[in-house]
């Protein structure tokens, strides 16, 4: 019974996403232009973000954003920016309302959010994303990355110091996560000699 109701939850947290991403491939539709893809995505999100929980309904809103970050890099369109930016935020928003988030989801959107502000020319906001990503206390490869992406955003704005800081971080922290590697592989090899 309770293999069942596990198997039942995963489908129903997958389920939303995986609706959403038919709709947004167009799978099973005649191709959409813009503003009727729009239409559908938002009826979808009407008639499900009640059923979902806000985790689910965030990472909805995250897996839209990046459908429209993807078209701007696909097209070279910017004027996609601005909703890939409004869908990131939702994304964000509900992810920090939420008592004990999902982290590296969380992260994710945090840096995505940092990327689309930064194309977008708006690099104090991508300097307080990524900021806000570097401050969340467990390091992964997204806090490497967030601290090179905030250190080119200080560059652009001409804060080199700040640029310096974050690069500096980045360097620290990959060396200590190096020794860590390099650490456990010897325990590992210990142990199996």
């Amino acid at each position: 019974m309770i293999a069942f109701f596990l198997s039942f939850n995963v489908f129903s947290q997958d389920h939303f996403r995986n609706e959403l991403r038919k709709i947004i491939s167009n799978k099973g539709n005649v191709i959409l232009d813009d503003d009727s893809l729009q239409k559908e995505l938002d009826t979808f999100f009407e008639e499900n973000s009640s059923k979902m929980s806000p985790q689910q309904l965030a990472d909805c809103y995250h897996d839209f954003g990046l459908r429209w970050y993807f078209k701007v890099r696909s097209n070279k369109e910017a004027r996609f920016l601005s909703q890939a930016i409004y869908y990131f935020e939702k994304s964000a928003d509900l992810k920090r309302s939420i008592p004990t988030p999902d982290i590296n989801s969380l992260k994710s959107t945090l840096y995505n959010l940092g990327v689309v502000y930064a194309r977008s020319n708006k690099f104090f906001d991508a300097i307080k994303a990524y900021g806000e990503l570097i401050q969340i206390k467990e390091v992964s490869i997204k806090t490497i990355n967030a601290l090179r992406a905030q250190g080119k955003a200080y560059r652009m704005i001409g804060d080199y110091h700040k640029a310096l800081d974050s690069f500096g971080l980045m360097l620290e922290i990959t060396a200590q996560n190096q020794n860590q590697v390099k650490k456990r592989v010897h325990l590992f090899k210990t142990h199996i000699s």
